[in-house]
């Protein structure tokens, strides 16, 4: 149908993402505030051997709080840190222009974020460990089209609807590629129903669904390893016309919807978390630094700036 399918199934998972360790054989330059025992504690700025630097929040020798990391290729993350880690809301400046705006778990993208690319396309959704999953809305820039549907580990998969402004097409998405019955809908009045049909997904099913390997779907289907692939590349399946009739929305497949966890343990959608998990992720003030006995003579020290190279 014209859209860019490999958009669709890209991931976005970018190595300089990863940031400088923490306080643990540090060497660099640091100027902020240090607890008694001279970790990293309150305010500060830190230059890494690398030359990334940080300036934030740090408890007890750890990035905690709000911060700005920039790296030294131009990439920035600004926003909220648990533990050494990125967790909570923050936005990703990467270096070739694309944005990432959205919720972090453990230096991951996870939950709701959205991801404006370099060409101008947008990914508004959910996310799991780093890839999109679950209901998501895709916007095709050049083309002037909507994809909004559900991923699985980054590949569109299930019910979907595609807007293209004059007329939209209701369906399920396999893969890489629409696939099974659908309706092509033409501005609420008439509607054209078939399906649509490709050898080489139905191949693809076969091996990798029946063989219980969902797990590694996305790595193999990305990598083009799998040997089912490597066989047959996955070929733009062909449409097959059946009836033209007037609009009746009661006919339209139904459209993409929150999976509950219960159904599905590659579903992310129902990010509802215990008390004991929400004070684990959710990001609040840095947390107080417990002293431990100290002499009365250092006590002053505690939350004094130091420059150091240490």
């Amino acid at each position: 149908m014209g859209l860019d399918a490999e958009m669709m199934s890209s991931n976005e998972i970018h190595s300089f993402e990863g940031e400088a360790e923490n306080d643990k054989d540090f060497m660099g330059i640091y100027i902020g505030g240090r607890n008694n025992i001279k970790q990293r504690h309150g305010k500060g700025w830190a230059i890494f051997p690398n030359g990334d630097q940080y300036d934030g929040d740090y408890v007890n020798g750890q990035r905690h709080g709000i911060g700005l990391y920039v790296f030294q290729n131009g990439a920035r993350y600004l926003g909220q840190y648990r533990r050494g880690q990125k967790s909570g809301k923050g936005i990703f400046f990467y270096p070739d222009g694309s944005i990432y705006d959205g919720n972090w778990q453990k230096n991951l993208r996870h939950g709701s974020g959205i991801y404006t690319y370099a060409n101008e396309d947008i990914y508004d959704g959910n996310w799991h460990k780093g890839l999109r999953h679950g209901l998501g809305c895709y916007i095709f820039k050049n083309e002037t089209a909507v994809f909004r549907g559900t991923w699985i580990q980054g590949i569109p998969v299930g019910s979907m609807e595609i807007d293209f402004q004059i007329y939209k097409y209701h369906g399920n998405y396999d893969y890489q590629y629409p696939q099974g019955p659908g309706i092509f809908s033409f501005m609420s009045k008439y509607m054209l129903s078939g399906y649509y049909k490709s050898e080489s997904i139905n191949l693809l099913k076969e091996e990798i669904i029946e063989g219980n390997d969902i797990e590694n779907i996305s790595e193999k289907f990305q990598n083009n390893k799998h040997p089912k692939l490597l066989e047959n590349v996955l070929s733009p399946p062909l449409w097959y016309s059946q009836t033209v009739s007037k609009y009746d929305f009661s006919k339209l497949p139904q459209k993409s919807m929150l999976w509950d966890l219960s159904d599905s343990e590659y579903s992310t959608c129902d990010f509802s978390f215990n008390e004991s998990e929400i004070n684990e992720f959710t990001m609040k003030e840095p947390e107080p630094f417990e002293q431990e006995e100290c002499e009365t003579e250092c006590e002053p020290n505690a939350s004094k700036s130091i420059v150091s190279t240490e």
